[in-house]
């Protein structure tokens, strides 16, 4: 996907001024309280908005898109300037503040599983130890596809081997799993961070490691042994 082959909301003479302006677009990412009023009281629900705001400029430009009330995270980092926002149980975006496009992700294989076990439709108990894994975001930088990727740890949701990670690629416009997986078990409270054509995370195991994953290759690979072998997982940022 080019950048200015998506679908623009700006025309292109304007998009050409901006461009060359050298101006950068901000994306905020806004959270409040929203009061609703039904028939067993007040209650507050979690409202989130997306607005770009041009540096400079006292004005902001709201992305109108879909599921606007739901409440959305954003992958650590951002690639050519494009920026992944997720929730655990709703479909995802990766938004392009510049142009206002965004583009819906569907849900993944394992968004699937969590919207069963918040709703009860299984047993929540047979899932006693499950913890809400973080997506990555990153670009394949032989073939110029995006990724997102789930990688998490399999046992937490009764699968089999040390992990289970889906990729949707943004030029099949499918999700898929990778296999093999990492076959260490992740730290699943930290967020992952692409750098330079690879996700990292740090591993879940006596010796604590780096973990890479090639977005071209789609292996894995350790790449070196991280100093806090003995952290509390929580304290590793």
């Amino acid at each position: 996907m080019e950048i200015n082959d998506r679908i623009p909301t700006l025309p292109r003479k304007q998009l050409k001024q901006r461009q060359e302006s050298g101006d950068p677009d901000v994306l905020m990412v806004f959270l409040w309280k929203e009061v609703i009023y039904d028939q067993s009281g007040k209650q507050y629900v979690n409202v989130g908005i997306l607005r770009t705001l041009v540096l400079g400029s006292s004005s902001s430009i709201k992305i109108p898109i879909p599921l606007e009330k739901t409440l959305f995270f954003v992958c650590k980092g951002n690639c050519d300037g494009l920026v992944c926002l997720y929730n655990p149980h709703n479909p995802g975006f990766v938004v392009n503040p510049t142009t206002r496009w965004y583009r819906p992700l569907p849900l993944s294989r394992i968004q699937q599983l969590m919207i069963k076990i918040e709703s009860q439709d299984i047993d929540i108990f047979i899932y006693p130890n499950y913890t809400l894994p973080y997506p990555g975001f990153g670009k394949d930088k032989i073939k110029g596809t995006y990724k997102q990727v789930w990688l998490y740890n399999s046992s937490e949701f009764l699968l089999e081997n040390a992990t289970t990670c889906e990729v949707f690629d943004f030029g099949t416009n499918a999700w898929r799993y990778v296999t093999p997986a990492s076959p260490y078990g992740i730290l699943a409270h930290q967020e992952p961070v692409y750098i330079n054509g690879s996700l990292y995370w740090f591993t879940k195991c006596e010796e604590t490691k780096v973990l890479a994953l090639d977005l071209h290759t789609e292996t894995f690979q350790i790449i070196s042994k991280a100093p806090f072998a003995n952290a509390n997982p929580y304290n590793v940022i």
